[in-house]
């Protein structure tokens, strides 16, 4: 997984990385810089992946605010389906992610950039983030959107990022038209159709 991170978006930003493993069970996982914290449970392979791929998207380059905490959850929880991408191919993910987008239109999950703070950690800031990035990824094409990744972190990393600063580099790389499809699922409170 390590390889996998270091190879698509830089090296791992860390000098270690260790892993605590709780005698007692909990309904959560917990990434901090340099060390993930599990527990009997919740140690699946997607969670494991989520909470270090953290390492990159979250405590090397950290949201500016509490509102662009949907860079640290919607970049993992898309970052756990690319993982799965390199496991099982390109049909694999277009299907999870075309259930994914099911899930959120049928529930109407809200934008990712929540209105209040208890909106933070909601399904908008997991699920709809990472469909943010799927959408930016249909518009642009695998090139450029690893591009834009690539950019991004390198950019920011070890510092603070804002939703501003990652569209304003996703607009650099990719084009002028990627700025109306991330506003749209960024900051819309309804669903956007599908790119």
């Amino acid at each position: 997984m390590m390889a996998f991170m270091s190879e698509l978006i830089a090296p791992y930003p860390f000098d270690a990385y260790g892993v605590v493993l709780l005698d007692y069970p909990t309904t959560w996982a917990l990434e901090t810089q340099t060390i993930s914290t599990f527990s009997p449970g919740f140690t699946s392979e997607v969670i494991v992946f989520h909470e270090l791929m953290h390492q990159w998207f979250g405590n090397s380059v950290s949201p500016a605010t509490w509102q662009d905490v949907w860079m640290n959850e919607g970049f993992a929880t898309y970052f756990t389906q690319l993982w799965g991408e390199h496991l099982n191919g390109r049909d694999w993910l277009e299907a999870t992610m075309s259930q994914m987008y099911e899930a959120i239109a049928a529930r109407e999950i809200p934008q990712p950039f929540p209105e209040a703070v208890e909106f933070m950690f909601s399904s908008g800031s997991y699920s709809r983030g990472a469909w943010a990035l799927h959408a930016l990824r249909l518009v642009v094409g695998d090139d450029k959107f690893f591009e834009i990744m690539r950019s991004y972190y390198n950019r920011y990393q070890n510092s603070t990022a804002s939703t501003q600063d990652f569209i304003d580099t996703a607009v650099e790389v990719g084009g002028p038209e990627v700025e109306r499809v991330l506003e749209e699922w960024i900051y819309s409170p309804t669903v956007p159709s599908r790119p």
